[in-house]
């Protein structure tokens, strides 16, 4: 058989089969277009080929290693690029505060000090002194005694010093002396000492000087609304009860400057609450004054419902006062309060409905918060490759424009945007959602006279833990282009050891 005819045979077979010389072309261009994809998919994602292929082998029967886990480009973030480098596991707080009034008017001083732990084993053991003024109203709308309504304005001035330790041995080693430190250098022991003449070798040194140093300038403005129901009287015992509203919203301006590297961070935060509740008080008539008033002893117990959300926005610049970080933290915090009030004069626990000298009051409280935290905080580190973007995004770098950039929400840069700043974010930002448990102890003593004007007297003491119950952060993009949420182990093993 000659050539031209085995041709010709081997066409008319190919034929027989269903597949013709054009499909023979397009199956061979096909399986080149496959193996060059595959090629260029195994360059771009070697660690996913070879697994892939692992995989294969495996599931025909040898025995073989393969790695599970999920993959990117060789040139795009990893989930372990995009992990936050640690989160706070646990806060405790003292908190002390004396308060005196005048009228309407009211001015105090206030101690912190608060010790956070992280997951990667640093503590830091911050000590804030700060002042606080504020005037207040006590309205009745319409002159019927049916709702009764308090509003007011405080602000605040408090200046702090911050320790970092490496680790908690390193903090256990100079906390007795920190504690020490704190306890004499607060305004109430510093006024001591200037009015007794302590000797200076009472006093205990400061353990070293502060890593960081802080500024911070508070305003808020507050507003209850109240209405009481009051029970037929049973003898010498008095029974009412009252429902509340109240509504508070605040600004703060934080100015932090790290002495270890020379950059200075500044926040601007703003907040709101919103609570609801009751109050039951029980009085019982002791005996009349001499002036006609009923000496009392009231007991109060009441029950608030409240949420509060918090929004932060932060500007980090170094020496040459070039932005090196911007972070965005917002705060969804929801619980209970529950309070016991024990008090006792004339008119028992509400001095104000008496006249005279004898209007005077004191009394004991206990007040007890339990509430549930979520945390979202996304972090952009800011270098040369996109300092011009961030700059843009920002604009003019005063307060008002720093304050206009605090998010309303919790900021999650978990799709692509248009918009450059957003994109950004969502490239190259590390998101921290965090989950704490928050509990607070308060104890108080208040004391009030009212002779013409009312004068007043409060020392408070609160203790307060936060703990974290659950975390999460931000992943690279999966197939859709759009990041996840993934569970963030090292910082949930970091809280349980």
């Amino acid at each position: 058989m000659g050539v031209f005819q085995r041709a010709l045979t081997t066409m008319r077979t190919q034929r027989d089969r269903g597949i013709g010389t054009l499909e023979s072309i397009a199956i061979v261009i096909v399986a080149a277009i496959l193996v060059s994809g595959v090629l260029v998919v195994k360059n771009i994602y070697p660690d996913a080929i070879n697994n892939a292929v692992c995989q294969l082998r495996a599931a025909i029967g040898e025995s073989v290693a393969c790695e599970a886990g999920q993959y990117t480009a060789d040139d795009g973030p990893t989930d372990f690029d995009l992990a936050p480098p640690t989160c706070k596991i646990y806060e405790e707080t003292e908190k002390t505060k004396v308060e005196a009034g005048v009228w309407i008017f009211k001015v105090g001083t206030e101690t912190a000090f608060i010790v956070r732990e992280y997951s990667d084993g640093t503590v830091r053991a911050t000590m804030i002194d700060g002042y606080t003024g504020g005037v207040g109203w006590e309205l009745d709308p319409g002159g019927l005694g049916v709702v009764d309504v308090d509003i007011g304005i405080d602000a605040g001035y408090k200046s702090g010093d911050t320790w970092v330790f490496e680790n908690n041995d390193e903090w256990q080693d100079m906390k007795a002396q920190i504690q020490a430190y704190r306890d004499q250098t607060g305004f109430w022991p510093t006024l001591g000492r200037n009015i007794a003449f302590w000797k200076d070798h009472d006093l205990v040194d400061e353990p070293r000087p502060a890593d960081i140093v802080m500024k911070q300038y508070d305003i808020s403005a507050h507003g209850k609304a109240s209405t009481e129901f009051e029970s037929d009287s049973l003898g010498p015992v008095n029974t009412k009860t009252d429902l509340h509203v109240g509504l508070e919203l605040g600004g703060t301006k934080i100015v932090e400057v790290d002495k270890r590297t020379g950059e200075e961070t500044q926040t601007f935060e703003f907040s709101g609450q919103y609570d609801t509740g009751f109050d039951v008080d029980i009085s019982v008539d002791i005996e009349e004054s001499k002036r006609g008033n009923e000496n009392k002893i009231g007991t109060e117990a009441s029950a608030t419902a409240m949420q509060k959300v918090e929004g932060a926005f932060s500007v980090t610049r170094d020496e040459n006062m070039d932005i090196v970080e911007i972070s965005f933290e917002s705060v969804r915090e929801v619980g209970a309060e529950f309070d016991v009030d024990v008090s006792t004069g004339p008119g028992g626990d509400d001095p104000k409905k008496v006249q005279g000298i004898d209007s005077a009051a004191a009394g004991i409280e206990r007040e007890g918060d339990v509430t549930n935290a979520r945390v979202t905080k996304t972090v952009l580190t800011v270098d040369d490759s996109n300092r011009d973007i961030v700059n843009d995004w920002l604009g003019e770098p005063n307060d008002l424009t720093m304050a206009s950039k605090v998010p309303l929400g919790a900021l999650i840069p978990d799709e692509p945007s248009d918009d450059p700043f957003l994109q950004l974010l969502y490239e190259e930002a590390t998101v921290n959602q965090v989950d704490y448990l928050n509990i607070a102890d308060k104890s108080a003593f208040d004391a009030s006279i009212k002779n013409g004007i009312k004068l007043g007297f409060s020392v408070s003491q609160e203790d307060s833990t936060a703990a974290l119950t659950d975390a999460h952060y931000l992943g690279n993009p999966g197939s859709d282009g759009n990041r996840v949420m993934k569970s963030n182990e090292e910082c949930i093993l970091a809280s349980r050891n």
